[in-house]
């Protein structure tokens, strides 16, 4: 099933600004950041979607978090509560105020009490009904349960920006970042999916459009991710577990097949960057590779690895897919070529795949604690010229990565790209240098 005739140069960027007009698809792709309380992508008009885990607190007083145990139940809401004991969470957190004021509406099941602060002010309260008045800071909207019948316990929580009460079930998401997103030709969900890390298993484990929040350690349900790429009609690429078993793999396929519009494309990637040793997946791969003998290399037992899992996965899509297409994602690391052709290479891996993707990135070393001092002293037009000669560097070792996928017949996409400005070990709190970065991002010739 190649896909080369299909395939655009489709580069997965972290950017703020696209190049497309109003109304037009730009040639890009873009990852969306995590489903986080403290996120500015803001992307469901619920805001308890991005709520907080649960906070062990005390009804009135006490420490911020007393360390205690809540009794949860299998969807994450509180089932019942100790006497004395509450339950606390946060949305909007952080945010200087930049998310919408006005009257919000709080919906529940069951019976309880429910107590606001910070933000969001109690105007008014009903059985399973509260209206909140919430001007925008940086405390966010802090919800607090302090009472619950565990016969009948407080659940299925919606905090509900203005004007959206009699639409968040058809219309979940916020329009603004419908607006944002919708201009690109593909949806990464790597981050919306808590790829990197991530312990998921079992189909059992993955959170459901009816878990309390998808800011938990499993993600968002593929059912949610499914409806945005249907609604913006752009391509989803999805990225697997790494310990997700055949089953889970399976079912996701079958609910995307046949809920994701048929006009559309899936890109399907196990986990994310295993061949980079930060992540749990990559230590996965590589005690596994030296479990089945794949290499007495740890290293390359680890690509190895990452290679037969994905063309596993591969073949369970396709056995569910039949003749309709979905794009197979090799990954390897962009300045070691060398790992892209160890995962092409490895079992003829590459017979099974569309397409080879990489993440070039430039600039990144302009946040080392090395240079910081001469970096603070930099004007936007002196990062913007290390950036030009960094691109100049990267460009070399993308040509060898699109020749090498291109003798073995695929296409090269990158899953992420762009700039890597960004401060790291303590140069991320150098205001003068974070402050000069953000400059050169705005600037016309990034």
């Amino acid at each position: 099933m190649k896909l080369s005739e299909r395939i655009f140069s489709v580069f997965i960027l972290f950017v703020l600004f696209s190049t497309a007009m109003p109304g037009q698809q730009a040639p890009l792709g873009m990852n969306l950041g995590g489903v986080v309380d403290w996120s500015s992508q803001l992307p469901f008009v619920d805001v308890f979607r991005s709520a907080r885990n649960w906070i062990p607190q005390q009804v009135d007083g006490g420490p911020w978090d007393t360390g205690e145990q809540l009794n949860v139940d299998s969807l994450g809401w509180i089932a019942a509560l100790d006497s004395g004991q509450a339950a606390g969470t946060l949305m909007t957190r952080d945010l200087n105020g930049h998310y919408p004021a006005g009257t919000y509406v709080c919906l529940y099941d069951g019976e309880g009490q429910i107590r606001f602060g910070f933000d969001a002010r109690t105007t008014s309260e009903s059985p399973g009904r509260i209206e909140l008045e919430v001007t925008p800071g940086n405390g966010g909207i802090y919800l607090k349960i302090v009472a619950t019948n565990p016969a009948d316990p407080v659940r299925n929580i919606r905090v509900l920006m203005p004007g959206f009460e009699t639409t968040y079930q058809s219309e979940p998401f916020y329009p603004p970042f419908l607006d944002m997103i919708g201009q690109y030709r593909v949806l990464r969900f790597m981050d919306w999916m808590r790829t990197n890390n991530n312990e998921t298993e079992t189909w059992s484990q993955r959170t459901s459009p009816q878990h309390r929040s998808f800011a938990g350690g499993t993600g968002v349900p593929v059912e949610v991710m499914v409806e945005l790429a249907n609604r913006l009609q752009i391509d989803p690429w999805f990225c697997m577990p790494h310990r997700a078993d055949d089953h889970f793999v399976r079912e996701f396929a079958r609910y995307v097949r046949d809920n994701l519009d048929p006009g559309l494309t899936p890109y399907l990637e196990y986990s994310n960057e295993v061949w980079n040793g930060i992540f749990s997946q990559a230590g996965y791969a590589r005690q596994r590779g030296l479990e089945l003998n794949l290499s007495s290399n740890e290293y390359q037992a680890q690509l190895y690895f990452y290679s037969m899992r994905s063309v596993q996965l591969f073949q369970i899509w396709q056995g569910e897919f039949g003749s309709r297409d979905f794009v197979r994602v090799l990954a390897s690391q962009s300045a070691n070529p060398w790992t892209g052709e160890q995962v092409m290479d490895f079992q003829d891996a590459y017979q099974n795949a569309d397409v080879l993707a990489t993440a070039p990135y430039f600039g990144g070393f302009l946040g080392s604690p090395s240079l910081e001092s001469r970096v603070q002293q930099m004007s936007v037009d002196e990062v913007l010229d290390s950036c030009m000669a960094d691109i100049n560097r990267v460009k070399v070792r993308m040509q060898t990565n699109y020749q090498n996928a291109q003798s073995r017949g695929l296409g090269l996409v990158a899953y992420e790209a762009g700039q890597h400005l960004a401060g790291h070990g303590g140069v991320e709190n150098n205001q003068t240098i974070t402050d000069l970065f953000i400059a050169a991002n705005y600037h016309p010739r990034m």
